[in-house]
Formats: C-alpha cells, sequence, structure tokens
C-alpha cells in the first residue's frame, strides 16, 4: 500500500486493534532490497520470541516491490498480521524496533509528504474548441489512487476532466506545464472551475529541458507540503490565542485520549524517549507513539511538524472541537493513562476514558 492511498487510516487502526507486541521496520530500498537489510535484523527480533512477526515479515520483504519505491516499511502485530507501506521518499532512520505500540509517525509523514497531484501538459498552441479539435493536453496523474496512465484530451475535456478530478478526489494541486501565455491562459480558466482550496501552478520550460521541468514540478510538490504545515500551525496559533487548545504532553494526551480535538500536531523526534502508562499494557510506551495510537482510533488528524519557535508546548499540541470526534472501528481506546513517566504525574482517579 503506498502512503498516500486514502485506505491507510483504516489499516492503521485495525492493525493497531491487535493484542501484543509489534514489530516496526523502516529501509530504504532504492539501493538494496528489504528482504537484504531484513535479514541483517531478523536474528534479534526472532530472539525477542516474535516467531509468527518475524515469518511475516519473512513474506512481506520478499515481495517485489514498485521501481519507483524508496521507502518501505513494515508494520507486524505478534499474530503475525502485517501492513507494509511505501513511499518515493527514503525513512529519514532506517531501523527497526520493538514495541507495545507500532511506530507509526514516519508512515504519517510519508503521507502528508506525499501531495496528490495534476500536471497537465499543454502543446504550443491550443486547437480551437469544436468536433475538429485535437487532442493536445496531457493529464498526468501523481500519487492519485486508481489513476495511473496519462488522459490524452482536447484542451475544452481537459478542463472538465481535471475540474472532475481536483473536486471529486481532493486533489490538492495542479501544475499547468506550456508556453507561457497558454499557460496562465489554461490556468485563469480552470482556476473558475475548481473547488478554492485547489492550489493551481503553471511552470514555463523550453521544450528540450525535461531535467529541469522535473526538478521544478518535485519543488511544486514540496512547496504545496510546505504551504500545508505552515497553514496547520497558523491555525494552532490562532486557536491558542482563542484558549481553544491543549498542549504539552500531559494536557494533550488527556484531550486525545477523550477524542475532543480535531487535530493533533506533533514533533517526532526519535530522541524523545518520554513514555507513559497504560491502562490496557504491561509497559510504559513512548509518549508520541501513544498520542498517536488513541489520535486515529478517534479518528483525529495527525500532523508530524518541524521543531520550531512558538510551537505547542513540549512538541505536542491539540486544536480542539466543539464536539467529539467520531470514534475509529477499534473496540476501545488503546491508550489509557495512568501516568506520565517524564511530566506531571497522573492518579488513578484521572484516568481518562475509564
Amino acid at each position: 500500500m503506498y502512503a498516500h492511498d486514502p485506505r491507510l487510516p483504516d489499516e492503521l487502526r485495525r492493525l493497531l486493534d491487535r493484542a501484543g507486541m509489534f514489530v516496526t521496520a523502516y529501509f530504504d530500498v532504492s539501493t538494496r532490497s528489504p528482504e537484504l537489510q531484513w535479514a541483517d535484523q531478523r536474528s534479534a527480533v526472532e530472539e525477542a520470541g516474535l516467531s509468527d512477526a518475524v515469518a511475516a515479515i519473512d513474506v512481506a520483504a520478499a515481495t517485489k516491490i514498485d521501481e519507483h519505491t524508496a521507502g518501505w516499511a513494515v508494520i507486524a502485530s505478534e499474530d503475525g498480521s502485517t501492513l507494509v507501506v511505501e513511499s518515493p521518499d527514503p525513512p529519514k532512520r532506517p531501523h527497526v524496533k520493538v514495541g507495545a505500540l507500532p511506530y507509526l509517525a514516519p508512515i504519517l509523514e510519508w503521507r502528508q509528504n506525499d501531495v496528490p497531484h495534476l500536471v497537465v501538459s499543454l502543446a504550443d498552441a491550443l486547437s480551437p474548441a469544436g468536433e475538429d479539435a485535437a487532442a493536445d493536453v496531457e493529464i498526468l496523474p501523481f500519487s492519485v489512487v486508481g489513476l495511473d496512465d496519462p488522459i490524452v484530451a482536447t484542451s475544452d475535456q481537459a478542463l472538465h476532466l481535471v475540474a472532475e478530478l481536483a473536486e471529486g478526489r481532493n486533489i490538492p494541486l495542479v501544475i499547468v506545464v506550456g508556453p507561457e501565455l497558454v499557460a496562465r491562459s489554461f490556468a485563469t480558466q480552470l482556476r473558475r472551475r475548481v473547488p478554492i482550496e485547489t492550489s493551481i501552478r503553471t511552470l514555463s520550460h523550453p521544450g528540450d529541458d525535461l531535467d529541469g521541468l522535473a526538478d521544478d514540478i518535485v519543488r511544486a510538490a514540496a512547496t504545496e507540503r510546505a504551504v500545508e504545515t505552515v497553514r496547520r500551525i497558523r491555525e494552532f496559533r490562532f486557536e491558542r490565542s482563542h484558549a481553544n487548545v491543549a498542549e504539552g504532553a500531559t494536557s494533550t494526551m488527556r484531550a486525545v485520549a477523550s477524542g475532543s480535538p480535531r487535530m493533533v500536531l506533533v514533533h517526532d523526534d526519535p530522541s524523545d524517549h518520554r513514555t507513559v502508562l497504560s491502562s490496557t499494557m504491561d509497559q510504559p510506551v513512548r509518549l508520541v507513539d501513544a498520542v498517536i495510537a488513541a489520535a486515529l482510533f478517534h479518528g483525529i488528524d495527525v500532523h508530524i511538524m518541524p521543531a520550531i519557535d512558538d510551537g505547542p508546548r513540549q512538541a505536542l499540541g491539540a486544536v480542539l472541537s466543539n464536539a467529539s470526534a467520531p470514534a475509529g472501528q477499534l473496540a476501545e481506546p488503546p491508550v489509557r493513562i495512568w501516568a506520565m513517566a517524564e511530566d506531571v504525574p497522573l492518579t488513578q482517579g484521572d484516568l481518562v476514558g475509564a
């Protein structure tokens, strides 16, 4: 499953409902297969007594991957249930972890970075509308589930198709490529048809500068990712000014476990070893993993953010909503707090969700 697949949150929720320990592995497969990298780590996991998880990862790692995949992750539960996630981006830190909760932050970051977008390639001059109009527009989908092949159309057909796809599939970015005046004209017409939240960018390059054009398309998608992160941080700061946020470890964990936020911001630092104790688990779990697991259960939007000044206190924050978020598909929340190991202690009477 690719990180941008809309089914991913539901699949993660279902996996979180499995009992026991989890194995989470992230590999950079751009130069070396997951099978070879897993072989280097296999014995350590096997020694932990997770034989079913090891066998399941053996099968997953031997499965052929997409040629465009650079990042490969597998989560295996103690009973052998697995989920494989692929991304065009390699992981920042390849590693294997064993714990009471899976390590999901890099997968969620892949998901938010893999922006679905359409590239509309225009001919030097568009044919006039009419029955004899030439098919001089090519629509190239990127990270759009169910769309793999280019679509060739006339300019009028392309305007209709792009508008339909942008609205029906919530595509946040359309990049129009072609001669400057032609691209601007097409983008102006398209702006009237697509949802207001759809971003439209135009690019113009000499016909033989394909490498430069490809680089600019990648940069445009990266810019869209950055804009979305900035928007969410600004939203948090605005809501903070109206006392409508929770921030810091204890307040955020309480809010998320109760299902009250509509958005959670998390900075994931591998050296962050803060933990929480849970009434449903025998051992402490990493704080960031617990926040993410509880948020996914409640269907709360989770956004991985960079370390920033004036961000949420202790790198954790949530924007609250007036109504609780819809519950996910688990029988009960996977995380109910007993105490914070490295923050203000909670008593058993403060148990969230009990």
